[in-house]
């Protein structure tokens, strides 16, 4: 009992130290594309950016150093770079990147207050936000520093392989294993089933996939092998079987059966997230509408999928 309580700790702040060095890889990415961006003059500002930085930027940018400003601004923005970088073998820089970062939010606060630009407030709060994220990495760094790095990449090794090995079942919503026995009798129909994803800006670039009359096993060995980012869909599957669904779209799908299944999955940077499986029943000539939404947690991601009407 123990061990398996260890083995859940470690999977858990393996987990939370992964998603905190994805939200400072962010932080390099945000704060290089605003940096671009105030060079051109665009007047855009993407979130979850450094901004100390950008402030050096435009601080050398108005006396009519721009060169110079675009110089340490990147080599700023570098630092945190370098942090993402090492502490993927070395989690300690998790805890100097946070102390950084906070330093730079704090700056960053005391301009915002000196200036009383309080425009600038929604940025503070995704500091906050990001800050968290490192907080959350930094307990992780402390909780793994006593464990064998053995047991941490064999943990990590078993997150990677879950859902493969849940394929030998269907997950249930309470995430067991069940063996797959169908012995369903269907029936012929010409319907359609309809998913609309809600539009959200949290998430808005996540992959999600509709899948329609196949099981959580088939598409694991369809998709098998392949990442979320170079997922191919068979001819055979693609639009009939599997859709891809985007951030405010519905998809249309056509079922000749009833009742049929659905359930949508999400490829997130933490691994696949599957919603509830629906079995639905279907009339000729209907179409089922279904929504999807995705909520995003501290420690893991759900997608619930709701028949409207």
């Amino acid at each position: 009992m123990q061990n398996q309580q260890n083995t859940v700790d470690i999977k858990k702040y393996a987990v939370n130290f992964t998603r905190s060095r994805h939200a400072l890889g962010s932080i390099v990415a945000f704060t290089l594309i605003n940096i671009i961006l105030a060079a051109t003059g665009s007047g855009w500002l993407f979130l979850f950016s450094a901004m100390i930085p950008l402030e050096i930027f435009v601080f050398f940018d108005a006396i009519g150093l721009v060169g110079v400003g675009l110089v340490v601004a990147l080599l700023g923005t570098g630092i945190y770079f370098a942090f993402w970088l090492l502490a993927k073998k070395y989690r300690v820089f998790m805890l100097v990147a946070l102390i950084i970062f906070a330093i730079d939010t704090f700056l960053f606060l005391l301009l915002v207050l000196g200036f009383g630009d309080f425009g600038h407030i929604i940025n503070l709060a995704f500091s906050g936000w990001i800050l968290y994220y490192l907080i959350i990495g930094t307990i992780a760094w402390a909780k793994l520093s006593n464990v064998n790095e053995s047991d941490i990449a064999a943990v990590q090794n078993a997150v990677a392989n879950e859902e493969a090995n849940a394929a030998l079942g269907e997950i249930a919503p309470g995430g067991s294993a069940q063996t797959i026995v169908d012995d369903t009798e269907y029936d012929s129909v010409n319907a359609n089933i309809a998913v609309t994803r809600k539009k959200s800006f949290v998430g808005s670039a996540i992959k999600f996939y509709c899948v329609v009359n196949m099981s959580k096993q088939q598409f694991e060995q369809h998709i098998a092998g392949q990442s979320k980012i170079t997922l191919k869909l068979k001819d055979e599957y693609l639009n009939n079987s599997i859709a891809p669904l985007k951030n405010g779209q519905t998809v249309t799908m056509n079922s000749t059966r009833t009742p049929s299944s659905l359930f949508v999955v999400a490829f997130t940077s933490t691994g696949r997230v599957y919603s509830n499986f629906e079995t639905v029943q279907l009339r000729n000539n209907e179409t089922a509408p279904f929504s999807v939404t995705m909520k995003m947690g501290m420690s893991e991601n759900s997608i619930t999928l709701t028949r409207e009407g």
